[in-house]
């Protein structure tokens, strides 16, 4: 929460914002949910070639042109993502960019189609996991 106040003229305007209201409401405003799951990395998944660890595929199709945002958080491990075209080439990575130990790639593709996110684990441990991915307004 923050406080805010000023004069002017003869009266005082005060006013308290929640910001994480208003940053929940910005993203329902501005962005589409494309994918949101739950779901467990139970250590049973085939082993991510990126990371040598234990990955869940999601495939998503995404647009050329618009920007996206998919993230993964965990309380229970160190979460990483990868991001793959329908080539297998890798296109994006990350381990920390959502802040903590939160994965979250920020892209605009330049060409439409099937893609395949990985979530995995940096640092070996498994459990329970949000993933979510987000597609900007035009």
């Amino acid at each position: 929460r923050r406080s805010l106040s000023a004069r002017i003229g003869g009266y005082v305007i005060s006013a308290q914002l929640d910001l994480t209201l208003l940053c929940v409401n910005l993203r329902k405003e501005y962005f589409d949910p494309i994918l949101d799951m739950q779901a467990v990395l139970s250590g049973a998944e085939p082993v991510d070639r990126g990371t040598k660890h234990p990955g869940a595929i999601h495939e998503v199709r995404l647009e050329a042109g618009f920007e996206y945002t998919i993230d993964m958080k965990s309380a229970e491990f160190d979460t990483f993502l990868r991001l793959e075209n329908d080539a297998n080439d890798e296109v994006a990575k990350d381990n920390n960019g959502g802040g903590d130990r939160h994965a979250r790639i920020v892209l605009r593709p330049t060409v439409s189609g099937a893609y395949r996110i990985i979530a995995t684990t940096n640092d070996g441990k498994t459990g329970a996991y949000r993933l979510r991915v987000l597609r900007a307004k035009s």
